[in-house]
């Protein structure tokens, strides 16, 4: 038994080993609401002491620290809104959460119970790509707005050869009804 043991610490530290070298930021917190595992990411994001973590402090005390930092989303009732993150140690499912930051940064956050007891917390940065999903779904609009109001009749077509894009002048000069268009006929 003293072999398999060695062999599941060895395994246990290879796993952790792993998720340091993660862009993802994680944190494992125990059944006793302790913190149990961290990982590089994640101190980074948060910008925490290594004592205070390697101390294995409580969900709560590493929350009410982010709190006191202005490094959570601001709540109206904080007792509240953690008591509702802290349902994950009572779920049998993961949830997904989105965490606007002071500072205009946005996360995503997903909890997970973990089967022996405990939650794991994985945080994404997703700022970014919800920056670039903003100005694409602008940059769209404008493009729509744009061919709408030409005079000359306009259709784009994808590589695929499917109706991509058109304006109205298009649809009246070839008369084409609206529901043939929406099912992106091909260019033939």
């Amino acid at each position: 038994t003293d072999m398999l043991r060695a062999e599941i610490r060895r395994m246990a530290d290879a796993h952790r080993r792993t998720l340091d070298y993660l862009a993802t930021s994680v944190a494992l917190f125990g059944a006793d609401h302790r913190l149990t595992f961290y990982n590089t990411a994640f101190r980074l994001l948060w910008d925490l002491d290594v004592e205070f973590l390697d101390q294995g402090p409580t969900d709560s005390a590493v929350l009410d620290r982010l709190r006191d930092a202005r490094r959570l989303p601001e709540q109206h009732d904080f007792r509240k809104w953690k008591a509702e993150l802290h349902e994950a140690y009572r779920a049998t499912e993961a949830r997904a959460h989105e965490w606007h930051l002071p500072g205009g940064r946005t996360l995503s956050v997903v909890t997970t119970p973990n089967p022996e007891g405990g939650v794991i917390y994985l945080f994404d940065d997703v700022t970014e790509r919800l920056d670039l999903e903003r100005r694409y779904d602008s940059l769209i609009r404008v493009q729509g707005e744009t061919l709408d109001n030409l005079a000359e009749a306009v259709a784009v077509f994808a590589s695929d050869g499917r109706l991509r894009l058109h304006n109205p002048a298009f649809q009246q000069m070839w008369k084409l009804p609206a529901e043939a268009l929406a099912e992106r006929p091909h260019i033939e």
